[in-house]
């Protein structure tokens, strides 16, 4: 990700939220990390902690088309989920009595 280095934290937080599992790779703006005096960088502070890691890369846009001199850094995050998948199929090993009677009349709602 690449977001707008204005809203980057919100950016992030918001695919970390829609994230079931995976990798997050971020570029923002290094003040976003090293000042983290909102609520919002306060919990990208607290993710990153616990689910990753950060490396500085300085003033990579510095002669891009577009320049800034801004400090940029590259956040990675992982998010591991237990997985939900259900097997349609699992029978724990037993097997299962067949009802004949469903879908009989004697069965439909009256």
């Amino acid at each position: 990700m690449n977001p707008p280095f204005s809203q980057g934290a919100k950016h992030l937080l918001r695919a970390w939220d829609f994230l079931h599992a995976g990798e997050i790779v971020c570029l923002l703006n290094q003040e976003t990390i090293d000042n983290p005096y909102t609520e919002v960088r306060k919990r990208l502070a607290k993710l990153i902690a616990d689910h990753g890691t950060v490396e500085t890369l300085g003033p990579v846009f510095s002669k891009a088309e577009r320049a800034t001199d801004v400090h940029v850094a590259m956040v990675y995050l992982k998010k591991e989920s237990e997985d939900d998948r259900i097997d349609l199929w699992h029978t724990d090993g037993q097997e299962r009595s067949i009802n004949d009677d469903i879908g009989s009349p004697d069965m439909l709602p009256a």
